[in-house]
């Protein structure tokens, strides 16, 4: 969704000019004339401002028929836009196909769950330019909230998609919300770092969900302690829930500003842009049924960025299908029968609290939620598919509808059997101008450094040599590799040591010695 306010000022100047004088007709000598000051024109006369203001509503949608496929004949007759109930005719229409390329055949079982990063052949590990980029995709990882067992079955899925449903000018990043991964933390279609990266992928010990469901000390309950009454119990049980809160409230500000994060960086990026969060729950209340306003603001203006950067947020949930019963790790020791009962209910509240936040944030962003599903891979072919093509909606508000307050969307389609999914929603605040281009030197160089593209005005290439020496001289790596030799190493075994040379400088010569050094 974008909004946009243009201004065009034209000013007009008053201008003198003065004929120079022929060489036929010489120009007789200057008269002095007194002077005297000239006449201040009155503000009408300095110029003449005109002003012509223009404001636009853009948003995206899917349109599907009953079996789920995408909807590509509609014409802007056929769907009705509405802003806080009120109709707004159209005055942009267009339809916004994704192209989609035959895929590549399917490696064999062993090849799918390979860890080892190989180059493709069908796609090239430059930069991709910003024209020929077909989908953009960023997988943020909530490793603030991922079991063990979730991270693993993540990490399989996103192989998976590496693997087998990239395409070429596909544009992918992975991210992580608790810790990073350094430079392969970044938008790119090279295979081999998407592997890498997935590789990096591992559990984080210090998740938010590592507390046991039951027992002494519990995230979801205490057990009274022999000579304590019932209240006591009650208000340690209110005094664990505020701290449990307070905990989640920290771990869920993380996720949600790691997101936040990447959707600013891919504003910059053209078209629609997918993010995928894949978590294990997203909890917008506290233990006690009331809204956790802190987080609640945060996913707020989270959607809000994510609309403004035409950017769909997809929820998957790590967990799959659930039953929620006990297990080993669960501690019942002091617990009564209805103390169980009441601790098991609020596990399943909380649970579906957990995926109701999922859920939420998707659905205003124009996305949806995969739950209650064990194959991730599922819910990633589901999402690119929803991609494959949207339509373009634009209207012109009134006064009424741009104001700073929030405003409903609603879509529909006068064709019978014919859904469209689209944002839910915006703040009437105008977007902001876009930043200036990098003028200075160290401003071009940092920008080129941040860029998922590559600087195509900055040339840089590397070319590997390797020499065959057949009479080494005798160092300390030689003697090794003669020794490895004799232990029987396998032939094509290659010793060698690896250097690496930083160069920071503005001018710099580099002579050869008849000697060749």
């Amino acid at each position: 969704m974008r909004y946009a306010i243009i201004t065009l000022c034209l000013l007009g100047f008053g201008a003198s000019f003065h004929l120079r004088p022929t060489a036929a007709q010489p120009a007789p000598p200057p008269q002095q004339t007194p002077t005297q000051p000239k006449a201040t024109p009155a503000p009408d006369e300095q110029e003449s401002v005109v002003r012509i203001s223009t404001q636009l509503v853009q948003i995206d949608a899917v349109v599907t028929d009953k079996k789920g496929e995408h909807v590509t004949d509609l014409n802007e007759n056929e769907i009705e836009l509405f802003v806080d109930g009120k109709k707004q005719p159209l005055t942009f229409f267009k339809l916004v196909k994704v192209p989609v390329r035959e895929r590549s055949p399917e490696p064999n079982k062993r090849d799918q769950t390979a860890t080892i990063a190989v180059a493709p052949p069908n796609l090239s590990s430059n930069t991709i330019a910003p024209e020929k980029v077909a989908r953009t995709i960023a997988f943020v990882i909530d490793d603030l909230s991922l079991s063990f067992e979730s991270t693993h079955y993540t990490r399989e899925a996103l192989k998976k998609f590496v693997n087998q449903q990239m395409e070429e000018g596909d544009l992918v990043g992975i991210i992580r919300t608790g810790r990073g991964l350094g430079a392969l933390q970044q938008f790119t279609s090279d295979k081999r770092i998407l592997l890498t990266a997935i590789d990096k992928l591992t559990w984080n010990p210090f998740a938010r969900n590592m507390m046991p469901q039951f027992g002494t000390g519990g995230a979801n309950g205490v057990v009274a302690q022999p000579e304590e009454t019932e209240e006591q119990r009650r208000q340690r049980q209110e005094t664990q829930d505020r701290f449990d809160d307070a905990r989640d409230t920290i771990f869920l500000t993380g996720t949600l500003g790691a997101v936040n994060f990447v959707v600013r960086g891919l504003r910059e990026l053209p078209g629609r842009k997918m993010c995928v969060l894949v978590s294990d729950g997203l909890t917008l209340f506290s233990r006690d049924g009331t809204n956790n306003q802190q987080v609640i603001d945060n996913v707020r203006r989270l959607v809000d960025q994510a609309n403004r950067s035409s950017v769909v947020i997809y929820s998957l949930d790590a967990r799959g299908l659930q039953t929620l019963s006990a297990t080993a790790a669960d501690d019942f020791n002091g617990m009564s029968q209805e103390q169980i009962q009441d601790q098991r209910s609020q596990v399943n509240q909380q649970f579906n609290d957990s995926q109701d936040g999922l859920t939420y944030l998707a659905r205003e962003t124009g996305g949806f939620a995969m739950l209650n599903n064990n194959d991730l891979n599922l819910g990633v072919r589901k999402i690119l598919k929803d991609n494959e093509s949207y339509y373009l909606l634009g209207f012109d508000p009134d006064d009424v509808s741009f104001d700073r307050k929030y405003h409903n969307l609603r879509l529909r389609v006068t064709r019978p059997g014919v859904t469209a999914r689209s944002r839910k929603g915006f703040f009437g605040i105008p977007d902001t101008a876009p930043r200036p281009q990098p003028k200075t030197r160290d401003e071009q160089i940092l920008n080129a450094l941040y860029s998922p593209f590559g600087a195509r005005d900055l040339t840089m290439r590397m070319t590997s040599f390797f020499f065959n020496i057949d009479s080494p001289p005798k160092t300390d790596a030689n003697v090794k590799a003669k020794k490895d030799k004799e232990n029987k190493m396998p032939e094509g075994t290659l010793t060698f040591v690896r250097s690496l040379l930083h160069l920071e400088a503005d001018k710099f010569t580099v002579t050869t010695t008849p000697e060749g050094k």
